[in-house]
């Protein structure tokens, strides 16, 4: 068929024929079709009643003898009668041109009728909602049937609310229940329970085969295999995709395929067992227009034709307008993208382009596509494959965009193929082949060069870091043996600072004893200043001297001063605290502060002079004060000239106490005071 504009479509027959409203039956709902031994079609629609179609369409309803009620099941007996299930009105029995009609009035359980079975013996078992399962036997000698009725209460059931029934070969009466599972009766078993295994427990459907009763509801489908006595449940195996497993309706075909309705469709299974080999899906895209199939609307005619029952009219399955699609889907190109322009486009202003190639990074490219099937167009399934980053094909989906972004460096090649409705791929898929640059720094040679540049800065770095280190450590024994030789110099200084004035005042005050024939007294200072010599000689070996020590060698120079002096001056030494004997100071610091109190204070007293020493211990330090009563500072003579020994001293309590405030000098109305904090170090 040739179009304008449209191309080019073959037509190859219609799948399938609908019966609806527009054409003859009282409502597009169908509930239930049927067959007779006549070649007629009942069918019960939402309508109401009963249409009837054969040559001409009829109708039974109460105005002929029947029910308005809906029917929901439709049946007919070997004896060729015709039996009639409703909705709320019980059922009727078309028998010779009368009408039986049976309820809760005339000892049927429940008059919502939902299906019939037929077993080897002739008698004729109806499922209910509500009200179990009733038994007709047909009385030779009369018209009438004799009626048994099993129920749960009675514990013939597991359930009373039935959705259907069938009869196996084994004359065995298998019924569905809903919520409750599957039950059967078997002459006088029955099951007390649900056959275990079942997917779930709401069912609706079952239909039974010379070798499998099969079962769904709301949870797929089972089977049980009818040749051995374990009734053993299987699932289907293999190609299982239903289109749902919420099932509606099941019917067996002439050629043993299995038809399974859903709320999506239907679908045809080609059955091995329990495996499924073929599976072919039936919707409005291929000419099922009812979509939403009814519970148990469908069944086999006397030709093998399937009908099926939807919510939306009554269809026949036309197998000669379903032959299997063997052309396969062309696929072709709709547009490439690369990053924000078309191939088209790029190639318009590079005629002669052959390499595709993408940037490092923000790279981005996609593909459209589509597959020609002119049988079922959206029916057509893809897959495709990135090759260099992925190693399968993507799972066919009827999705035909993609797009990629942020690829790593390297050689890609797309590729996609297209699907038709019966499985057959197109035979050459579409190709597109690309490069993703390898930015300078991914090179090889580049890498090489920053290893190898990286390398030499460290081994670099590491040199000069040893060199560094060791110039360093130099410095740091140089500066501790400088500061050593600085302390124990500045020390020897101290000691020759001393030494000079005190031997010549001390050796001409002696002088003069002796000269003046005093030797008892020039005896007793030559002794003290011996030992006094001796304390200094010591004490210029150790770096620190105990407290207890010091103070006797300053009290032997205190007193050895005042006596070179002719007693001009007084002085006194303390200790606050205790412990003197086991701590330690630094040696000849106090000396030279005594000393110049001496001289510059008391010595220059307006009246007597004095000097007063005291030593405080704590925790931390020694604290030592000494005091003299002499003019101050502002009548030194020496015009702010500083010895050589306080300066030395004030330098090395710097270096062994790390503050410059070891040392605080302070003027009062009667002389001054110079504080001295004293470190307390190791005794030697």
């Amino acid at each position: 068929i040739g179009t304008g504009g449209g191309g080019v479509s073959k037509y190859s027959g219609q799948t399938f024929e609908k019966w609806s409203k527009t054409n003859g039956l009282r409502g597009n709902y169908i509930y239930a079709t049927y067959q007779d031994l006549n070649g007629s079609i009942w069918v019960g629609t939402s309508g109401g009643g009963v249409t009837i179609i054969d040559s001409n369409i009829r109708y039974l309803n109460s105005s002929n003898g029947f029910s308005s009620f809906k029917t929901k099941a439709i049946f007919q007996s070997r004896d060729s009668a015709i039996w009639l299930g409703t909705d709320g009105d019980g059922l009727s029995i078309i028998l010779n041109d009368t009408i039986l009609h049976f309820s809760t009035q005339n000892d049927l359980n429940s008059n919502w009728v939902k299906a019939f079975a037929e077993d080897a013996k002739g008698n004729v078992w109806v499922g209910t909602s509500g009200g179990g399962i009733s038994k007709f036997t047909f009385k030779s000698d009369s018209t009438g049937y004799v009626i048994l009725n099993y129920l749960r209460a009675q514990g013939d059931l597991i359930s009373d609310r039935i959705t259907d029934l069938v009869v196996d070969k084994n004359n065995r009466l298998w019924y569905a229940t809903q919520a409750k599972g599957l039950g059967y009766i078997s002459g006088k078993d029955f099951s007390t329970n649900t056959i275990p295994g079942l997917n779930g427990q709401n069912l609706r459907s079952l239909c039974v085969d010379s070798n499998h009763l099969f079962i769904a509801g709301t949870r797929g489908v089972n089977l049980i295999s009818l040749n051995t006595d374990s009734l053993y449940v299987q699932n289907l195996e293999g190609n299982t995709e239903l289109t749902s497993e919420n099932i509606y309706s099941m019917q067996l075909d002439a050629n043993g395929g299995l038809w399974v309705g859903t709320e999506k469709g239907l679908d045809h299974l080609v059955l091995d067992g329990n495996q499924v080999l073929e599976l072919t899906h039936y919707d409005a895209s291929n000419g099922f227009s009812g979509v939403e199939t009814t519970t148990n609307g469908s069944m086999l005619d006397q030709e093998g034709n399937v009908w099926f029952g939807s919510i939306d009219g009554l269809f026949k399955f036309n197998s000669d307008g379903a032959s299997k699609n063997m052309t396969p889907a062309k696929i072709s190109w709709k547009e490439i993208k690369i990053g924000s322009e078309t191939k088209e486009q790029i190639q318009e202003k590079h005629p002669r382009k052959e390499q595709w190639t993408l940037p490092y990074g923000n790279n981005r490219i996609s593909f459209d596509f589509v597959g020609i099937n002119q049988s079922a167009p959206k029916k057509v399934r893809y897959k495709w494959q990135l090759k260099g980053r992925d190693n399968h094909y993507s799972e066919p989906s009827q999705n035909h965009f993609v797009e990629y972004g942020s690829l790593p460096p390297g050689k890609y090649v797309f590729i996609a193929s297209a699907e038709n409705e019966n499985g057959i791929w197109s035979k050459e898929p579409i190709t597109f082949s690309f490069t993703v640059l390898t930015p300078i720094w991914m090179k090889t040679w580049f890498v090489a060069a920053a290893v190898a540049t990286i390398v030499l800065l460290l081994f670099v770095f590491y040199r000069m870091r040893i060199s560094r280190l060791k110039r360093k450590l130099k410095e740091r024994e140089e500066k501790i043996t400088l500061e050593k030789n600085l302390i124990e110099l500045e020390q020897k200084a101290l000691q020759l600072q001393m030494n000079p004035h005190f031997i010549f005042h001390t050796l001409n005050s002696i002088q003069e004893l002796v000269a003046s024939k005093e030797e008892k007294v020039a005896r007793k200072y030559l002794t003290k200043f011996s030992k006094l010599m001796r304390q200094i000689l010591d004490g210029s070996r150790v770096e620190s001297i105990a407290l207890s020590d010091e103070i006797k060698m300053l009290g032997n120079y205190l007193e050895l001063e005042r006596f070179s002096h002719e007693n001009k001056f007084e002085y006194s030494l303390k200790i606050e605290g205790e412990d003197a004997e086991f701590i330690a100071i630094p040696t000849m610091v106090v000396q030279p502060f005594i000393e110049n109190a001496i001289i510059h204070g008391a010595l220059k007293a307006e009246e007597n002079g004095r000097v007063d020493v005291t030593f405080e211990t704590n925790e931390n330090e020694v604290i030592c004060r000494v005091i003299d009563n002499g003019p101050g500072f502002k009548k030194k003579e020496n015009n702010g000239h500083k010895s050589a020994a306080l300066a030395i001293t004030e330098e090395r309590l710097k270096h062994l106490t790390q503050s410059k405030n070891a040392i605080s000098v302070s003027e009062t109305n009667n002389g001054v005071t110079v504080q001295i904090a004293l470190p307390i170090l190791e005794l030697e």
